[in-house]
Parts: structure tokens; C-alpha cells; sequence
């Protein structure tokens, strides 16, 4: 789908743009006319630096709203998209490096291109784990938290920038969120049913189904930071959920999802909210609903591979690097790569609707936003194949996929 969107879009931009500014002024002489279609197609194919330099550097331009919303939401598309593959190919180079797989992806990197790299190494960590995780083994992999959450103020400040004289307010996050997608600080107590969300370096204090280790008792058994089957009293690095006739303190800097007994401090929501209500395009509104998503702030859950009591040697090392390595991974098939994939889409309709509005644009932003649909093209690329790559990693250990 994204493909779709944006592999024809460049070229079209670029001519259509370059067509529609020597023929705008047909009333004017041919000398005139001549002139400025050179002197603006020469400035549309000049580079733009600034997309160049980040989110940042392209805030700077003196360019139309709506064009610099786009261009800024594809920098930010860039941005992510390139952290969740360094993530992933690091992850995957790891997992090779600790199960001792020869190193047969380094010869496929081509400089800042490392797709086919992440492709290669990401597939061996794959069939080296599916070949050693055996029926016999008796593992199962068991995810804890791993949450990304998006902040309104975000896409209203970007849509005030969109038009002149234009303000928007932020919508109040208990009522555009999703009421159990909200999660936030609770200084009273965590409601029947709701979750503790821990993490490793923020224990949740627990009353109930940790899902990922357990530190204190484990139905009536001690247990030292453990997975635990039953209920955990005490301390739990993932989520925990709490159980229905039982309320509790999540405690220092651990959000509480799904109800607290007085209102929340720092509210934020886990999936996709309603945008403000303002007076401006639906280019530029998809534009800042895709700057949101590449924004959002994301924790990574915690991973681990429950084997039977006794497993060989081969399998502990499954069991010690899917500990250590598969959370990012997970992070992306699972919460982040969503948020990234949308956040892309968002951006492919704004292409389309910026190649077909060239006349309205000047030099600048002409090369600006070739630069960004360029960009997005590659990007689009790069990211089907980092999601693959996760998903078959993940998959190789009974965990989720996404794959495109």
C-alpha cells in the first residue's frame, strides 16, 4: 500500500511541477514567461539540504504550511524508520554472534544501504533458532508490556503551522483515547482488572498475573525473578494484572492502564487518538497525524523463552540471547511498527495530494518536497524489509508477526 502511494510520485512532481510553472503564465510575453520557468525549474531541481538535516532544519523553511508539514513528516518517517532497522539489525547481528553463526551479512552491506544485510542476518538468526528450538524442548515465549504512546499537544502545535491565524487546542485525552488504551501516573490506586505496567528498570508492585519475571512470591512459593504461572505478590518487570477482587499502588514511575481511583497525572494514550478540530487541510492534518506516529514514545517489553526444567546447552543460548536481544524486535512486530506503517501511509495520500498541487508551490518547496517524496520511496522499501526481517526472527520463536 505504500508502495503504491509513492513509487510513481517523484517523477510526476518534479516534471508536472517543472511543466506547470513555464506554462502558468501564458498572458505574459515569451521572453518573460521563458525566464521564469528556467529560473523556477532550476530551483526546483536544486537539493534541499534541510530535509537533509532532519525535522529540525526543515522547520526553518520559509515555505508554505502545508508543504513544510509534509516535508517534516516525511523527515520524521525517515528518522524512525532508520532507528527501528539499526534496531533490528543489531538485535539479529547479536542473536548471530551469541548462537556462533558465521558472518555471512557484513559482505551485503553498501554503505548506508543495509537492507539486503538486514535481510541476511535477520534470516539466519531465524532458521539457526527454529532449528534448535525442537518439539522436545517444550518452549514458549512469553511477552511482557512493549508500549508505544502518542501525545496530542504534538499534532496540534504541527497544525497550527499549517495555515496563518490558525489555533488548536489540544484534545482532552480521556475522551480521544480509547478509555482502555489510557494509561498514565495514578497517585491514588490501580482499579480492579487494570494493569501495573512495569518495567525492568521500574518494578511494578504486583497483586496478581505478572507477565514477564516475578521477584517475591509466586502463588506460595518464593521466587527470584522468575517467570511465575500462577499469582505474583511482589515485584514484577513487565506488566501486571491485577487481579479482579483486588486493587493496588503500581508504584514509583509505573503507569497504571485502565482505570485509576482518581485521575490520572500525565494521561497518554496507547493507540491512535481523534485529532483536533481545526480549520485546515486534510493534507496537512495527515501530514501531523504522521509526524504523531513517528514521535510517539515507545518502551520496549520484556522477553522471555519459558523451556522445559532441563534443556540443553544450544537451547540455553536461545533461551539467554532471546532475553537480551528479541525486545526490540518484538517492540516493532508488535506496538512500534504499526504506529510507523500508518505514519507512512499518512504520508503516501499527502504525496499524492502535493504532485497534483505543484502550481501553488514555489521553487523551494518544489525541491523540498521532491526531496521528501524521494525519500519516502526508499524509506517504504526499507521498511517492508525490516518488518519481515523482525517477523521472521520473531516467528522463529512462536512469537507475533506482521509481516508485509
Amino acid at each position: 500500500m505504500i508502495n503504491r502511494h509513492l513509487r510513481s510520485v517523484p517523477g510526476a512532481l518534479m516534471a508536472g511541477a517543472i511543466v506547470a510553472i513555464a506554462s502558468a503564465n501564458g498572458g505574459c510575453s515569451a521572453a518573460s514567461t521563458a525566464t521564469n520557468a528556467l529560473n523556477n525549474a532550476e530551483q526546483a531541481t536544486s537539493s534541499c539540504d534541510e530535509f537533509t538535516s532532519g525535522a529540525d532544519a526543515v522547520g526553518m523553511l520559509s515555505i508554505d504550511g502545508d508543504t513544510k508539514a509534509f516535508v517534516t513528516a516525511s523527515a520524521n518517517l525517515v528518522a524512525i524508520a532508520k532507528s527501528a532497522e539499526t534496531d533490528v539489525y543489531g538485535a539479529c547481528k547479536h542473536i548471530c554472534g551469541d548462537l556462533k553463526i558465521a558472518d555471512t551479512w557484513t559482505a551485503k552491506e553498501n554503505g548506508a544501504d543495509v537492507d539486503d544485510a538486514v535481510t541476511e542476518a535477520c534470516h539466519q538468526a531465524s532458521v539457526k533458532i527454529s532449528g534448535t528450538l525442537t518439539a522436545d524442548a517444550g518452549c514458549n515465549l512469553v511477552i511482557s508490556g512493549g508500549h508505544c504512546t502518542v501525545d496530542t499537544t504534538v499534532q496540534a502545535m504541527c497544525e497550527s503551522t499549517c495555515s496563518a491565524n490558525t489555533m488548536c487546542t489540544p484534545p482532552d485525552v480521556t475522551t480521544s483515547c480509547t478509555p482502555g488504551e489510557i494509561t498514565g501516573g495514578c497517585s491514588g490506586t490501580c482499579m480492579a482488572n487494570a494493569t501495573c505496567e512495569g518495567t525492568v528498570d521500574a518494578k511494578a508492585d504486583c497483586t496478581g498475573k505478572c507477565m514477564a519475571d516475578c521477584t517475591g512470591m509466586c502463588d506460595s512459593t518464593p521466587c527470584q525473578g522468575t517467570f511465575c504461572k500462577g499469582q505474583c505478590q511482589g515485584k514484577c518487570t513487565g506488566d501486571c494484572k491485577l487481579m479482579a477482587d483486588a486493587t493496588a499502588s503500581c508504584g514509583a514511575n509505573v503507569d497504571c492502564k485502565g482505570g485509576c481511583s482518581v485521575a490520572y497525572t500525565a494521561p497518554k494514550c496507547e493507540t491512535k487518538t481523534t485529532p483536533p478540530s481545526c480549520k485546515v487541510s486534510t493534507t496537512c492534518q495527515a501530514s501531523c497525524t504522521s509526524t504523531v506516529e513517528c514521535k510517539s514514545v515507545c518502551t520496549k517489553p520484556s522477553v522471555s523463552l519459558e523451556c522445559n526444567a532441563t534443556v540443553s546447552a544450544d537451547v540455553q543460548a536461545v533461551i539467554t540471547t532471546v532475553k537480551a536481544n528479541l525486545p526490540s524486535i518484538i517492540l516493532l512486530v508488535q506496538s512500534q511498527g504499526n504506529l510507523i506503517l500508518d505514519a507512512a501511509t499518512q504520508v503516501g495520500d499527502t504525496a499524492d495530494a502535493v504532485s497534483k498541487d505543484v502550481t501553488s508551490l514555489g521553487g523551494k518547496a518544489i525541491s523540498c518536497a521532491a526531496a521528501a517524496v524521494k525519500a519516502d520511496v526508499s524509506t517504504a522499501v526499507s521498511l517492508k524489509v525490516t518488518v519481515n526481517a523482525s517477523a521472521s526472527v520473531s516467528g522463529s520463536c512462536g512469537g507475533p508477526s506482521m509481516a508485509m
